[in-house]
């Protein structure tokens, strides 16, 4: 069976938009405080989805909305992790 690992290329790249996800975060942060802490995580999904629509249907790069979609996919992760609700089976 083949190596199916990422290079290390690729990693590099992956986690440099991770990166880039994570200082909109914070430069977001010391603008707004952490908002987000105070809604609901139903409110994150509902961010998702209007953020995966915004990359759906937009003509051209969406990147902005993608790495907005990045930051609200970790804040709901977050919130479910905080209120201890059990992970899906995969």
């Amino acid at each position: 069976m083949p190596d199916l690992t990422p290079s290390q290329e690729d990693r590099d790249r992956h986690l440099r938009v991770l990166e880039e996800a994570h200082d909109i975060y914070v430069e977001r942060s010391k603008e707004r405080g952490q908002l987000w802490k105070e809604f609901e995580p139903e409110d994150a999904k509902l961010h998702i989805k209007s953020k995966s629509a915004r990359v759906i249907h937009r003509d051209g790069f969406a990147e902005d909305d993608a790495l907005d979609l990045i930051n609200y996919a970790v804040f709901y992760i977050r919130h479910m992790r905080a209120v201890g609700l059990p992970k899906e089976e995969k």
